[in-house]
């Protein structure tokens, strides 16, 4: 009979380890922080002039808006940047950049309108999602003038 006993505690003492309420289970956990997932640009698209193959082309020297609309993931902000084409990489010319706006809000997704009119022929806007960890996504594309 007192082996019995000790072999239902030895059973029990096992089977507690491994529930998730218990201590030892919660401790295992704690080892494994959750990790905030860094932000994801999905899609973007543009009205009334739609993107192909990430250009949009606007009629020449004509005044206007031109409506972003951003899908990102894992997103607290969304920043729309001007930034000037310079060897054909926006990197190249990130410290000239203007900022067109930002989004904070995105229960009614992310957009911004960019009013046009005035600019160089050719540039690059630049959509950039800021996650609640820091992280940045950025994903440009080209705005350009119809000759």
């Amino acid at each position: 009979m007192y082996s019995k006993v000790i072999f239902v505690l030895l059973w029990s003492v096992i089977l507690v380890g491994f529930l998730p309420d218990s201590p030892s289970a919660m401790d295992n956990g704690s080892k494994d922080e959750r990790t905030v997932l860094d932000p994801k640009v999905i899609d973007i698209e543009t009205s009334p002039v739609p993107m192909v193959n990430q250009w949009v082309t606007l009629r020449q020297r004509s005044t206007g808006e031109l409506l972003i609309k951003v899908e990102a993931l894992n997103t607290k902000e969304v920043r729309f940047w001007t930034v000037p084409v310079k060897n054909k990489s926006w990197q190249n010319s990130w410290e000239q950049r203007k900022l067109i706006s930002i989004d904070q809000d995105g229960s009614d997704g992310w957009s911004s309108t960019f009013f046009y009119g005035q600019e160089n022929l050719l540039m690059f806007i630049v959509v950039e999602a800021i996650g609640h960890n820091g992280q940045t996504d950025k994903r440009p594309f080209y705005v350009v003038y119809r000759k």
